[in-house]
């Protein structure tokens, strides 16, 4: 690790980290592209058949007479979706967190290096990001404040699991131990639940923007088949106003584009585990030694 290079590990204000984000996406734009591309389309796909199962059961919802065989797909479908989103979203967060890692610590990552340390930790990923789902479901299913709170104490956890190797419940303990209980304590700017609030915040915002963007084709598209007057038809996904093989493309188109953007969501969660680190735990000094004993092992031996 180069102790001069761009994105070297110390820490930051917080409006570093987002700017960080951003510079480390634009400069591994060509490893995060095909990953969040395959991720838009994977979560086109599941999603795309949760709809030719619901809407093929809600024919026959309408006419009063469903079978067992089509409630229970209809009802089943629904956790089966989930699942596969979480374990989709698994994926993309390990293959963020192994670029940003690299990345910080002046390696230059492959493709293939990548995928292979993030499919290592996957099964764990998966399993955080499951039971992390159940938590905030139970939180916003009493009131939205207690998911919200749950939200922001775990958000660490699935970086926990790469950077640190830990195991489920390790992982949410160390995210709480991490949001909560380093640094400065109460409401401050500081205080590092404060700052995981203000980044959920600013990354939602901007992917509901981006989101926007990559929904235009296809909004347009049905704009202009309800201003030509065309009535909708009953498809295998639901009610459309244009033909399945016009609306299909535009929706994957969609979804490509949605995917490019993915990792902008997910890139500021390794790097605000590695700076709350570096704040209070002296991260940044224990990877500086460790080059320095480095350098003088090899000195030695040269």
């Amino acid at each position: 690790m180069s102790l001069g290079h761009a994105f070297e590990l110390r820490p930051r204000s917080l409006g570093q980290v987002l700017d960080l984000t951003f510079r480390i996406y634009r400069q591994k734009i060509g490893l995060f592209a095909p990953y969040g591309i395959a991720i838009g389309v994977l979560l086109f796909l599941v999603g795309i058949s949760w709809q030719m199962v619901y809407f093929s059961g809600f024919e026959e919802l309408e006419t009063g007479d469903p079978t067992a065989a089509t409630l229970f797909a209809m009802f089943a479908s629904i956790p089966i979706m989930v699942g596969g989103q979480i374990v989709i979203y698994a994926f993309g967060m390990m293959i963020c967190n192994a670029i940003v890692d690299e990345t910080v610590r002046g390696n230059d990552p492959s493709a293939g290096g990548v995928l292979r340390k993030a499919l290592r930790r996957m099964p764990t990923a998966i399993a955080v990001m499951l039971l992390v789902s159940v938590v905030t479901f139970l939180g916003f299913l009493f009131c939205v404040v207690p998911g919200v709170i749950v939200s922001i104490l775990l958000v660490l956890s699935v970086p926990s699991v790469y950077l640190e190797n830990k195991g489920p419940i390790a992982a949410l303990s160390r995210s709480y131990e991490l949001v909560l209980t380093r640094g400065p304590r109460g409401g401050g700017s500081e205080t590092n639940w404060v700052r995981v609030l203000v980044v959920i915040v600013v990354t939602a915002i901007v992917m509901l923007a981006l989101n926007f963007v990559s929904s235009i084709p296809a909004a347009a598209a049905q704009i202009g088949g309800v201003a030509s007057g065309n009535n909708p038809t009953h498809t295998i996904i639901g009610p459309q106003f244009l033909p399945l093989y016009v609306a299909i493309p535009l929706h994957l188109l969609g979804a490509v584009l949605q995917g490019l953007f993915v990792p902008l969501f997910m890139i500021p969660w390794p790097l605000l585990h590695y700076d709350i680190r570096a704040r209070h735990e002296g991260l940044d000094l224990e990877w500086r030694l460790e080059r320095i004993e480095a350098d003088a092992a090899a000195e030695a031996a040269s």
